[in-house]
């Protein structure tokens, strides 16, 4: 489970969908927290 998983795993947005496209560039932020946005999310 990566931090962002963790962080936010009790997070209710109504969708399960919506939470995890909160999660995915959370976490990918997360790895590179001195990048850019896109290097940090590969686009």
């Amino acid at each position: 489970m990566s931090w962002a998983q963790a962080e936010f795993h009790d997070l209710e947005l109504g969708d399960a969908r919506r939470t995890h496209r909160l999660i995915e560039p959370v976490d990918d932020l997360s790895t590179q927290p001195t990048g850019s946005i896109p290097q940090a999310c590969g686009g």
